[in-house]
């Protein structure tokens, strides 16, 4: 698994300020992701699961902060679940995909879920039964 074309990595101090803002508590491996992978796109990048129907692309992880004026994952989090309410609070956009689809932590429970909006104004807030790490291990090559 690589992570390429990161962003610079974000600081504990800037990881804990976000937190304060946001009222939620990252789980250490959404701290780590945003402290060495911030911005960056995973390769291998496929996810797929027969079972739940998913078959798409990581495009990139969505970066906490950016230097690049890239669109931020509090950017998404705010019009997402603040905004839209179409997933709970503790809920947390990490990642999207090629159709702008979001992959989301629940902050509490530090598992991986996938927001649907295929038939969108419809959304659908699918778990993908994985950790962050193990979320990671399962994507493939194209």
């Amino acid at each position: 698994m690589e992570f390429l074309r990161a962003e610079r990595g974000v600081t504990e101090s800037e990881i804990d300020e976000i937190e304060m803002e946001l009222a939620l508590s990252f789980p250490e491996s959404l701290r780590e992701l945003y402290k060495n992978h911030n911005g960056s796109e995973p390769e291998p990048y496929v996810y797929e699961n027969p079972e739940l129907q998913i078959s798409t692309v990581v495009s990139r992880i969505l970066p906490l902060i950016s230097e690049k004026g890239a669109g931020t994952a509090i950017t998404s989090y705010n019009i997402l679940i603040r905004d839209r309410r179409l997933a709970p609070q503790h809920f947390f956009p990490f990642a999207v995909d090629s159709g702008g689809d979001y992959f989301l932590m629940n902050t509490q429970t530090g598992n991986v879920f996938f927001l649907r909006s295929d038939n969108f104004p419809e959304v659908e807030v699918v778990s993908l039964g994985l950790t962050l790490d193990s979320f990671w291990q399962a994507l493939t090559d194209e």
